[in-house]
């Protein structure tokens, strides 16, 4: 008989066991499924906004660059005036900035060409006295109209520096508005900026000071630029990185972006 009880004692102990196991996991986990977790990873660190300080005040930059082995495309936005974001969805833009400025017909203030399509032709306007344009020898921003084989050309301003002067602006009214800039290096690269105030990302600095700013950043970052111009800012500006990101609160008027890999 003692063999009875010794079998019934293992089959209550195996029957503990078994119901003890189904309260602890759930129906569909299996054990043999169990294992430790594993440590978690220390958190990357955040980004940080490289600054710059003029006049008592503190900006931040952000800023990329874009070689001439990359594709780059100036969309048209002025009537469809589609976001920043669904314009880096729609046509594959790894990174992009708004163009230049327009008007309440939808119309460029200045000269807009892009994929054969002639928007506008350039215009005389002591504010917007740029283009910055491609064509088979690379990318410029010059006083001068564009070659007639260029491109794309977008007439924008004012400019920020020439032939690697710095230069000088006066204007009334002046705001403090966040501010997008296209720059060439002397190496024929294209740099596009954003410089905003970090606690308010809609301002940023006055335009006239915005040379001496640029010349601070260029010394800074060592990037040896050739000509830089202003292009629209403040609500109408966007700006996409694989850094950073900074979106508009207006609808922008056209819009650069930097292309993937086919």
């Amino acid at each position: 008989m003692k063999w009875i009880f010794k079998i019934i004692g293992v089959l209550f102990i195996i029957l503990i066991v078994w119901i003890f196991g189904k309260k602890i996991l759930p129906d569909n986990v299996s054990k043999k499924n169990i294992f430790p977790l594993p440590t978690p990873s220390t958190p990357s660190s955040p980004l940080v906004i490289p600054k710059i300080e003029f006049n008592g005040k503190n900006y931040a930059y952000i800023y990329f660059t874009v070689s001439t082995s990359e594709r780059i495309m100036l969309i048209p936005n002025f009537s469809e005036k589609l976001t920043s974001q669904d314009l880096a969805t729609r046509y594959g833009c790894i990174e992009g900035i708004n163009g230049g400025f327009y008007d309440t017909n939808n119309t460029p203030l200045g000269g807009f060409m892009t994929n054969n399509n002639v928007f506008k032709n350039p215009v005389h306007n002591r504010l917007i006295d740029g283009f910055i344009w491609e064509n088979k020898n690379g990318f410029s921003i010059t006083v001068s109209e564009p070659p007639s084989d260029a491109l794309f050309f977008l007439q924008t301003g004012p400019l920020l520096r020439i032939d690697g002067g710095v230069t000088t602006i006066s204007i009334g009214n002046d705001e403090y508005r966040r501010r997008s800039i296209a720059g060439i290096t002397k190496n024929n690269s294209l740099v596009f900026f954003m410089i905003y105030n970090p606690e308010s990302v809609y301002e940023g600095p006055l335009l006239s000071d915005v040379p001496s700013i640029m010349e601070s950043i260029d010394q800074k970052e060592s990037l040896n630029l050739d000509a830089a111009v202003n292009l629209d800012g403040g609500s109408a500006s966007a700006f996409i990185s694989k850094n950073k990101t900074l979106q508009e609160f207006s609808p922008i008027g056209s819009f650069f972006c930097v292309m993937g890999n086919p």
